[in-house]
This record gives C-alpha cells, structure tokens and sequence, in this order.
C-alpha cells in the first residue's frame, strides 16, 4: 500500500544485487570502485615488492650458506686463511635465519624487516620515556658487564678492546631482541615488578661501580642522571602528590614540564662523555632493539665488502697447494652475501620511507580507522606474511574483507578488535560508488554467527568490538537469513536489555577516546595503573604522552601573552606531527548509536524475510519489550530525552515493519502485537503529541494495519483519541497557516480510517461524528486529487454502507449528488485499485440517494462510454487479482444499480455485451472474491455480501427483462 511505502523511508539497509560472477554482491550500478581500494591495490603492490627482496634475499642467503658449507668449508678449509673465520662467521649468521623456518617467515626473530625500523611501534616524541627505560636498561647492562670483564681481566688491554665492546653491544642488543626487550618494556603499566627493572638496573650498576672501585667522577657522571630518569616519573610524582608539597611550594608550570625533558638530555650527553664513541652507539642501539636486522644485514655488507675490497684476500703464502678455483669460489661466496645484505637493507630502507604513506592513505580513504591505523597495521602484516608463506607470485587475493572475516575467528582480541573496525568503515553507507561487496560477509556462516555472538559480550572491556558489532550486524541484517544460526534473535534481544550500566560504561569508554586533556585538573596526579615507568599525569594513556605536555604548555603560554613561549610550541607540535603518525581521536558515541537503537534497527531489517519473521515471532518477551519503547514517559535512568525520542521512532519503525509483514507470519504477529495490554495507550500517547511527525506517520501505519482485525478496529475505535486525530490529519489544516498536512501523512491518515470504518458501523458513526468538516464535500474534492482517491473514495463507501440513515437524516442529498458527478467523470480515467474503490462507491450512493441517482444517470452525458467502461474491465477481469479482489463484484452491484433505477440501460448493456460478460463471470468463480482485503496472498478481510453468484443472476435477470422506453430512446438518440 502507498502508506507502507511511505512509512519506509530512512530505510538505510544495504541494497544487494548478485553480480555476473556469481554471487558476489554489491552496486551494479557504481561505475568507478570504491576509495578504499586504490590504496589498497597500492599497499599490496607496496608488500609484494618487499616480500620480494626479501625472499630474493633469503634465497641469496640460503645459496650462500650451501656454497660455503659444501664447496668453501667442505673443499678448501685447510687453505682459506682468514677467510676461515669470515665464512664460519657468515655461515653461522646464516644458519640462524635457516633453522629459524618454523615461524610463520623465514626471518621472523632476527631477519624480519616487516616495519622496517619499527618506530611505528612506539611513537618517537610522543613515547621518550620509553626510549628513556630502554636506554637506561642497555646502558646498565653494557656498563656491569664490561666493568666485570675489566676486574676479573676477561678484555685485553685499551688498544685491543674496541673489536670486543662491538661484540659486547652486538650481543647485548640481540639478546634485547630474543627477550622481546620493547614489548617488556611497553608493557610495564599493569606490572609493579617491571616498573622497577630501570632501577634495578640502576642499582645493579652502581654496586658494580662500587666493588670495582671506579672512579667516583665516573659514578657521578653516569649513575646519577641514569637514577634521577628512573624516579623522574614515578617516585617524585608519588612524594609530591602524596606530600602535597606543591601546594605549599607552587612551581611553574614551565618549570614542570622542563624537568620531564631535561633528565633524557643529560643521559644523552654523559653516556657518551663517560663511555666515548660507544657511547653514541649504546644510544643508537636502544633504536635497534627489536629492529636487529638492519645491523645483521650491515654486517653482511660490511664483511663481504671488506673481503672482496682486500688486496690481500685469497693469497695463500707458503702454500704449495693453491688451488685455482679457491679465489673464485671465495669471490662468488662473498658476492651472494653482499647482494642478500643489500636486499635486506633496501627491503627496510623502502618500507620505512613508503610504509607510513600507504598506511595513512588507505586508512584515511577508510575514513573510520582511527585508532593510530592500528588495523591498517594489522592488515600489513597479514599480506606480508601471506605472500612470505605463499609466494610473491602466487596468485593470492588480498583484501582488506577476507582478512576481517578470517581475523573475526582469531582468538586475539587486537584482531577481533580490527577486524569489527574495518568491516564497519567498509560497511558505512556513503554514496553508490562505494558500497561494498558484502558476499564475503553474507556467505561465511562462521563470519556472520561469530558477529552475532559478539552482541552478547557485556564486558565493559568488550564494548568496543560489541558496539562495531552491532553496527555491522545493522548493515548486513537486510541480507541475512538467520534460522540457520540458533538463538540469534535472543542474541539481538539482549540487546534490547542495555540498562543505565551499559549505557554509561559505552559514555566512559567514549569519554576516554576524546580529548585526555580535559581529563584532569592536576597534571601531576597518578594514573591507577601506574605506567611504564609510573608516570603521574592522569588521564594520558601508558603516561607518556607528550602531545598533553604541549597542549597545557600551550594554553599556560595563551593564558600569559607570552609569545615565544607560544611559538616554541608551535614549533614542537610541528616536529611531533613531522616525526610520528598521529593517533587519532575517535568521535564519542552518539545518541543512535546505543545498543537499543542498533538491536531495533537490526530486527527491522530482518524483517525482509518472512522466516526471520517467524523467529521474531516465536522469540518469548521480544514484542513487549520493543512496545515498552514506544512511550516518551518511560522511566529510563540515565537516558537522554533525545535518545529516549530515538527510542521511540525505533521501536515504532519496527513495529511498523512487522504489522506489514505479509502471509501467515503476517496474521500472527499482527494478532500477537495486538494482544499486547500497552500498545494502544503508548500509540494514542504518541498521537497527542504533535513534536514529531515522522512518530505520528507511523503511528497511523500501525493503527491502520491492525484495523484489518474486525476485534482490534473495535477496540482502537473506543478510544476517543485516534479517530479525531486521524480525521484532522486527513482533512484538517495547520491552523497557523492553514494548510492541509502533508501529503504522506495524509495518505497513512485516509488509510487507517478506511481500514476502521471497514464493516464497523460504530467507527463509522464515530467518524461522522466529528461535526468540525464538510465531510462529504471534503472527501469529494480529494476523490479528484489522484493521490488520496482511492482512499477517500473507500472512506466515503463504508460510510455510506453503514451509516446510511444517519447520512439520510443529516440531509446531505445535494453533497452525495455533486459527489456522484465527479464519482462518474473520475470512473472514466481510472484503473486498477482505484477504479475498483470508485465504482463500489457509486453502487453505495444509490443505496443513499436513489431519486438523485436516477436523476443523474437520465442526465449522464456518456451513457454508452459509461457502460462500455464498465464491460470492458469486467471482460479484463477473468482472473480476480488479489490487489483488487472485489473489482467482478462491484461492476455487477453497479450495474444492478443502474438499470435498476434506468430500466433503459439495460438495452445499452446488452449491445455492449453484459450478457456475455456476466456468464464469463459466473462460470469462472474463484476463492480471491470471497475478501474484500488481501495482505500479500492472503486473505485479511471477508466478504460479508451476497454471494458473487446471486448478485450475477440479478444482474442477468434485469439485463434480460428491462425494455427501453421512450425516454430512453431519446437518450439514446442524444448519445
């Protein structure tokens, strides 16, 4: 009907169509592809050419590795020289990587160059302090150990030392590597025991100092700005805030934040006055920890090169068995190494300079990864890996779907978390050119239940991945059938339960994603995990955020006029967006975004399949809980007027959606949903309220899809509420500015009225009690509009069938014989539904008025084109259609009627041949004509008339027995 249709607008469900190829699904219509998908192609082109030089490299590597072994080692070990112990070194560098092939690549600990250097990991400015533990760790370590060394006399003397400190700090930072040193480090938040490794180590060293008598300048130097970078963030924080000395002692805010930046500068400048040129490279390690690939790759370089640099390699003096291949052997062997070190080296040095801009172009053209692009990341190393495992030229499809519906069964929460984030921004509904083929999603049963039955983790940890569940699931709804996963509606329903908790849990989580610097008002209160290394400003995650130093170095300098202090600001804020990628803020929540919302919105799109219908209407509890949405006086803790708004124009549209169903399910649930005690009172309460039009329409589509039931029309017409309300709707005015409501309003209103005053005699008494409107005439200006016809001419015919002595007492004779005139001109141009509304309708105004109508038929002007009319749509009609069933009946009543009260028609029927028609009719009867109303393929209404069969005989009986006269003729004549 025209009114269901206008009750779906805002319909925002995913328009799916198979493609050629066989079932994948998307906008056929969208000529260019998506965003998303140029970056994409570009990164995966980008992972290709580094697993490339990387595989290139291992192959190098692993034929270097045999060519030593087998031909160098194997065939000419007792002439090599030093050359000896430059293979034996490479070899056993590069047996490493090849017995290190149970992980998912080949270079995975040590080799691996996915990142390149990986500052992605931990963010440069933003994250000082934790290159500050690093640091102080690896300069405990390589000081305790080389002052050991140094006191049980295991190092040479000063000249010869420098090739064993290369070896002591090449150890050092891959046994960092082996230990996973960086996630150690970055994990110390939740652990008091790892906060305290700095200092430790600290400790460790200075005790060192002390039993090996070092001198005390050195300690000075070095122990004491290593001890003060411990405490900085953790112990002096904790006495200040717990002392309050700052209130007794206020400092500037300048002052404060200089000293979180002045300890990192003096250990950056004494490691190297106390510890020389290895002291800048112990600094420069603390970058490489977890990054050892790049000096392994170097030392390849560095070795191969010096050997095939030296005038000297391969000469073997004193020896008379030179061999003349040795010299080449040695050149080839030397040559692999050299191009498997520079394919390392070029593999590092091109995903660290492209890397970060693929990054952030795909995840911008994403437009909802904000979380530092960390699924971005993810997905890079998901190609990564798989073109490692599989090959470069292995004709593997990467793409961004299938990796979130594989990563939707990891059991890591990161992936789960990625994964929901990436399918939601593919999933986002922004224009035709971008919507997403989702057959990937609809067809993996595994996908689809997996996200389902994430809508049930209620764990305020959790709300994260349920959130973007729910906002995939509200997408993807239009396009799943959900009997083949059990319990999904109870899953959705829970939904439905998100108390005040829920509600605020999402409000806290969202708070923590916006701005951290409005978090606190003292910079200088502890977090309640502590952090890496205890840092005290609260509401900055791990503690180490710098962007909050500069934000309130900012405002203290806005706040004072000091302009230099506002332009070095300025100036760091613009090293930091230079050096790092930023961690974008996420929107908060909104209102329409609450799990209630999302699980209506979910089971309205469900509505498209009549067996989701039919678990909906199965589902115990579901119905009452969504009417108790449908009321703006619900008590509803912690909820906003504009959310509990949003609740109601959701619970509405779902219930809208579900009284049009079509079918048995239709019956059923429009029969449960009538049963329910608080449906009217919350419908009625909605219709007093005049805010919201949208609310009012569907409030009117409800009403009148549950007026088909003859019980629920009874019950909805004793309240004294709807049936004014409608009639305003439909003909009444705003009175501001007096003008007719608009048009879809209008239409649900004339709807719902017809369907009440359907054979209910009460209702339609009610209707015309309403003394404020010319009805008829009001009904017979709309009979001319096209648009509100069909039900004005159906208000105006059950009006007339039931209420007929009190049509008769008001006196409306000339209103019924004006609107019979404009009935008769309006028949000839009208088909389908509404030729079927208007010819029962001039039947039912004979019955009213049968001198007027005598009168106006004797005056008719087109007489034969007025029969001719009315044979040829019966002649259309052998086969009764259930969009207008009763279109053979109301052609025979007509007919009935008019030769009834103009005998002489009867001869302009049979020339037109009525006879003929009405015995087509009578041998083809068919069980379509038994109701007047159908909802899809089935009948909602019986007919309560005479039966087709009889009113057929009478037609033929005055057909046959009515003779013209004179009169008659002179029409005729006049035709």
């Amino acid at each position: 009907m025209l009114a269901t249709a206008a009750a779906d607008t805002n319909n925002r469900s995913i328009s799916v169509t198979p493609d050629e190829q066989g079932g994948a699904a998307g906008s056929t219509a969208a000529a260019k592809a998506a965003p998303w998908e140029g970056p994409q192609r570009r990164l995966n082109h980008f992972v290709r050419t580094v697993a490339f030089l990387e595989r290139a490299g291992n192959g190098l590597g692993t034929l270097a590795f045999t060519w030593a072994t087998v031909v160098i080692l194997g065939g000419f070990s007792t002439n090599l020289g030093p050359d000896f112990w430059y293979a034996t070194a490479i070899v056993f560098l590069e047996a490493f990587r090849v017995f290190s092939r149970e992980s998912r690549s080949d270079d995975e600990l040590l080799f691996k160059t996915t990142g390149g250097i990986r500052l992605k990991r931990v963010k440069l400015i933003g994250n000082v302090p934790y290159y500050l533990n690093v640091g102080i760790v690896m300069v405990c370590l390589y000081g305790t150990i080389e002052f050991l060394l140094i006191h049980y006399k295991y190092l040479p003397h000063p000249p010869h030392r420098m090739p064993y400190h290369f070896i002591l700090l090449a150890v050092l930072l891959a046994l960092g590597s082996m230990v996973q040193l960086p996630t150690i480090v970055k994990h110390m938040k939740g652990h008091p025991l790892l906060q305290s490794s700095p200092l430790v180590a600290v400790l460790a060293f200075g005790g060192v100092l002390l039993w090996t008598n070092a001198p005390a300048r050195f300690a000075a130097l070095v122990v004491a700005p290593l001890f003060v970078g411990c405490l900085q963030y953790s112990l002096i924080a904790a006495c200040l805030h717990r002392t309050n000395i700052l209130l007794h002692l206020p400092l500037p805010i300048w002052l404060q934040k200089l000293g979180t930046l002045i300890f990192p500068v003096w250990i950056a400048i004494s490691v190297p006055i106390a510890f020389g040129p290895m002291g800048i490279l112990i600094l420069l390690g603390t970058l490489l920890v977890g990054n050892i690939q790049i000096p392994m790759a170097l030392a390849r370089i560095g070795l191969s090169s010096m050997r095939l640099s030296s005038k000297e390699s391969h000469k073997i003096p004193n020896s008379d068995n030179n061999n003349e291949h040795l010299a080449p052997a040695l050149k080839i062997f030397y040559s692999m190494v050299l191009g498997q070190g520079t394919l390392y080296i070029l593999a590092c040095i091109c995903e660290s300079v492209l890397f970060h801009f693929l990054r952030g172009s795909l995840a911008w053209a994403l437009s909802d990864v904000k979380e530092g692009f960390e699924s971005v990341d993810l997905y890079y190393e998901h190609a990564y890996d798989k073109c490692m495992a599989d090959g470069v030229l292995a004709q593997e499809d990467l793409n961004l779907v299938r990796f979130a519906v594989d990563s939707l069964s990891s059991n890591s929460r990161t992936k789960k978390l990625a994964a929901v984030q990436i399918l939601h921004s593919l999933l986002l509904p922004r224009e035709a050119s971008n919507k997403l083929h989702v057959a990937e999603i609809t067809t993996s049963t595994k996908a689809v239940a997996t996200l389902i039955s994430m809508l049930s983790w209620t764990r305020p940890q959790d709300q994260d991945i349920r959130f973007f569940a729910a906002k995939i699931v509200t997408e993807l709804a239009g396009d799943l059938l959900i009997v083949g996963i059990p319990g999904t509606i109870q899953i959705v329903s829970s939904l439905l339960d998100s108390d005040a908790k829920n509600s605020l849990a999402m409000q806290s989580i969202s708070a923590q994603r916006g701005d951290t610097n409005e978090q606190s008002k003292d910079n200088w209160k502890l977090t309640s995990h502590g952090s890496a290394a205890g840092v005290g400003i609260k509401g900055v995650e791990a503690g180490y955020q710098t962007l909050t130093i500069l934000q309130d170095y900012s405002a203290h300098a806005a706040a004072n006029n000091s302009k230099w202090c506002y332009k070095i600001c300025k100036f760091l804020r613009s090293v930091k967006d230079m050096v790092s990628v930023p961690k974008e803020v996420k929107e908060p929540w909104k209102d329409e975004d609450s799990f209630p919302i999302q699980g209506m919105l979910i089971l309205e799109k469900l509505t498209h399949n009549p067996d989701n219908c039919a678990e909906i209407n199965r589902a115990a509890g579901l119905i009452r809980k969504i009417i108790g949405f449908m009321s703006y006086t619900t008590d509803t803790t912690n909820v906003t007027e504009e959310r509990k708004k949003l609740y109601v124009t959701s619970a509405l549209k779902l219930i809208t959606k579900l009284v049009s169903a079509k079918g048995e399910i239709g019956l059923a649930l429009r029969q449960k949903i009538s049963e329910q005690p608080f449906l009217l009172s919350n419908l009625a309460e909605i219709l007093e309220d005049s805010r919201n039009g949208i609310d009012q329409q569907l409030t009117m589509v409800i009403l009148s899809k549950l007026a088909l039931d003859d019980e629920t029309s009874h019950e909805i017409g004793r309240f004294q509420l709807f049936i004014p309300k409608l009639m305003q709707a439909f003909l009444g005015r705003y009175e501001s500015i007096n003008k007719y409501y608009n048009s879809s309003l209008q239409m649900v209103a004339g709807e719902a009225l017809s369907n009440l005053s359907m054979e209910n005699s009460a209702n339609c008494l009610s209707i015309l009690d309403e003394t404020r409107y010319d009805l008829i005439d009001n009904l017979k200006d709309m009979i001319q509009n096209d648009e509100y016809a069909y039900f004005a001419a159906t208000l105006l015919q059950n009006l007339c069938a039931h209420s007929r002595d009190k049509l008769q007492h008001l006196g409306s004779s000339e209103c019924f014989s004006s609107a019979l005139q404009v009935v008769l001109l309006k028949m000839m141009v009208a088909e389908g539904k509404q030729l079927e509304s208007l010819i029962g309708l001039v039947s039912q105004i004979y019955t009213v008025i049968p001198e007027h109508f005598a009168h106006k038929l004797e005056s008719h002007e087109n007489a034969r084109g007025l029969v001719e009319k009315l044979v040829g749509t019966l002649n259309c009609n052998k086969k009764p259609s259930h969009e207008y069933p009763r279109m053979r009946r109301v052609i025979v009543e007509m007919a009935i009627s008019i030769v009834d009260s103009c005998p002489h028609y009867a001869t302009i029927f049979r020339e037109q041949g009525m006879m003929e028609a009405l015995t087509m009719v009578e041998s083809t009867p068919s069980k379509v004509e038994k109701y007047m109303v159908f909802f899809g393929d089935i009948g909602v209404v019986p007919e309560r008339g005479l039966p087709l069969r009889d009113l057929v005989a009478k037609a033929k009986g005055l057909t046959e027995s009515s003779t013209s006269t004179p009169g008659a003729q002179l029409v005729i004549l006049h035709d």
